[in-house]
């Protein structure tokens, strides 16, 4: 699975802190970071993190209050307040937090709650891929297929291939673009210039590749590569 993790926080160090442990958890990741508040908030306008490491003094002397400006944007992104100062830690649940961290930051303290939201985020999205469906129409018929059948789509000059996880493959015409525009980003990742993947059904990142369900490889643009990772 793919995870979309923000950190926004005014020490550098502590960003490179977030990063360093979020590599040792051996998971695939997606960094949004920033140590500042507005420039944090424009950068997750169009891109939902499942997950935001928040400095709760950012919350707490800037007029912008990205805490409560993320949870109007995003209700169930997961809202982790990190602070120097265990005299905000009332302050960080009455804003909704999931929970806290106290600065320094420490390894295992910093697993620890994240795999609480991972638990969580898991439970969300098993959901989401449950309940949601892609539906197309090709020579007059129309199918739909559930979301968590879907290991990636594939583009083909003008033609578009859903791989489903049973091997089962489907075929249509249409445009990739607007093939993105249409799905669900939170669930969907394009992760190269001819394939969309089902973020729920990465296994790991290896030698420029994703490898999803069913040891299915698929390349992995320089882009999206460097953001993974910071």
């Amino acid at each position: 699975m793919l995870y979309k993790i923000g950190v926004c926080d005014s020490c550098e160090h502590n960003i490179e802190k977030v990063n360093e442990f979020l590599c040792s958890a051996d998971i695939t990741f997606n960094l949004l970071q920033s140590t500042n508040s507005e420039h944090f908030l424009n950068i997750i306008t169009t891109d939902r993190p499942d997950v935001i490491f928040l400095d709760i003094e950012l919350e707490l002397r800037e007029s912008t209050s990205p805490g409560k400006q993320i949870k109007k944007m995003y209700p169930n992104t997961i809202i982790i307040y990190v602070t120097a100062f265990e005299i905000y830690v009332l302050k960080a649940f009455q804003e909704r937090a999931f929970q806290y961290l106290i600065k320094p930051i420490e390894k295992e303290q910093f697993l620890e709650i994240f795999h609480e939201a991972r638990t969580y985020i898991r439970r969300e999205k098993t959901v989401e891929l449950n309940n949601k469906f892609f539906t197309v129409k090709e020579t007059g018929e129309t199918i739909s297929i559930p979301y968590k059948e879907i290991l990636y789509f594939k583009k083909k000059n003008d033609r578009i291939y859903i791989q489903k996880k049973d091997g089962e493959k489907i075929e249509f015409s249409g445009d990739f673009t607007l093939l993105q525009q249409k799905i669900e980003n939170d669930l969907f990742l394009r992760c190269h210039e001819n394939f969309i993947v089902n973020t729920g059904k990465i296994r790991n990142c290896k030698n420029k590749n994703l490898i999803l369900d069913n040891n299915k490889t698929i390349p992995l643009c320089r882009k999206v590569n460097r953001a993974m990772y910071g």
